[in-house]
């Protein structure tokens, strides 16, 4: 369990000369250096500046002993807010505009006396107050990814998905963490079958994740992960180890999904399948979501693969009559169904031998 000493109000350490000196500084450009050997730096912004630096304490739970780690957490003052975002990295400069730390934003959020601020966690050991913080050129949102992403969207509505890629890719090359233009491509790769592709885009947005605001939105990029994962497990020629690997990650991919959208039809059938085809088959698990599927929408198509399942579930189990009432269910919305068919007549075939009651 991780969580932070309380910070000492920032009013104490902010004289009001500096405070009015600080707001006449602008976002404006610099070049930083990693290391004192580099003769070409990177272009950055200089968004604000160090106001203090604190500890954070690592405690496991029932733990009395406390690990405090000195100079984790620091809190920032900006110029202004544009294009700093929580889970973004800043990076910390000295007088000579060499870098001595490296600044993952946890928080960003405004007061009244003071404007914008952000608080993060890093090893600010070389750090000092007041040194300035930077944004790496090639990690700022674009105001004009934004533009391009607009018309990616547009394009994408009136049905012309190559113009939408052309569109969604000049974007990433003003703003190339996008989260939300990664996800629009992965949804356009796959439509396409480039599951490749749309695991790479899905990938990307997955990581910055946190740029997400719409809930609608963070579900479908989980959704188009746990998409690529099925069919890449189920309709390719996957290395056994890799499969494993895959299968674990949409197992937990939808239960990350679930989270947010608890009665999603389709996470329900994945997750069923997922357990039911596991090479440790969980079935008690595999009914309960293929089962919830039925539940949520009978007439869903994905309803009527969810009954064959569960029809086979119970054939494995011997449960004769539980088998042909799933398998009746499905021909009930899909009369002409012929797996349905083929397992009633295995049922038939199999009382009639006495392998199943």
């Amino acid at each position: 369990m991780k969580f932070c000493i309380a910070t000492v109000s920032l009013l104490l350490v902010i004289s009001p000369i500096y405070g009015q000196s600080f707001l006449k500084n602008e976002n404006n450009k610099t070049t930083v250096f990693f290391t004192k050997r580099d003769t070409m730096g990177k272009y950055a912004y200089i968004k604000g500046r160090v106001l203090l630096f604190t500890a954070k304490r690592d405690a496991s739970p029932g733990d009395l002993l406390d690990k405090v780690e000195d100079r984790t957490e620091a809190s920032v003052r900006l110029y202004n807010n544009e294009a700093v975002h929580e889970g973004d990295i800043l990076y910390i400069i000295d007088d000579k505009n060499l870098v001595n730390a490296k600044l993952h934003v946890t928080r960003v959020f405004r007061s009244n006396p003071f404007g914008f601020l952000l608080s993060g966690y890093g090893n600010f050991r070389l750090a000092s107050i007041n040194d300035r913080v930077v944004q790496l050129k090639e990690d700022s949102y674009s105001k004009k990814g934004g533009i391009y992403k607009s018309r990616g969207d547009y394009y994408l509505n009136v049905g012309n998905p190559a113009k939408a890629i052309v569109e969604y890719k000049k974007a990433l090359e003003q703003d190339k963490g996008n989260p939300e233009v990664h996800l629009e491509l992965g949804y356009l790769y796959l439509k396409q079958g480039l599951l490749p592709f749309a695991s790479r885009e899905f990938k990307e947005g997955y990581a910055r994740k946190n740029r997400i605001y719409d809930r609608w939105d963070r579900f479908r990029l989980l959704k188009g992960i746990v998409e690529v994962r099925y069919r890449e497990i189920y309709e390719t020629a996957l290395p056994r180890d890799m499969r494993g690997r895959y299968l674990d990650e949409g197992i937990r991919i939808c239960d990350e999904a679930l989270k947010l959208y608890p009665d999603s039809i389709d996470i329900h059938y994945y997750l069923g399948v997922f357990y039911y085809r596991n090479p440790a088959p969980e079935d008690a698990k595999a009914r309960d979501h293929l089962q919830k599927v039925t539940e949520l929408n009978p007439d869903d198509e994905k309803a009527v693969k969810a009954n064959i399942i569960l029809s086979r579930l119970y054939l494995k189990h011997k449960n004769a009559e539980k088998a042909k009432s799933f398998a009746m269910r499905a021909i009930a919305t899909d009369p002409y169904n012929r797996n349905a068919r083929d397992i009633l007549k295995v049922i038939e075939d199999s009382s009639r031998k006495g392998f199943i009651k």
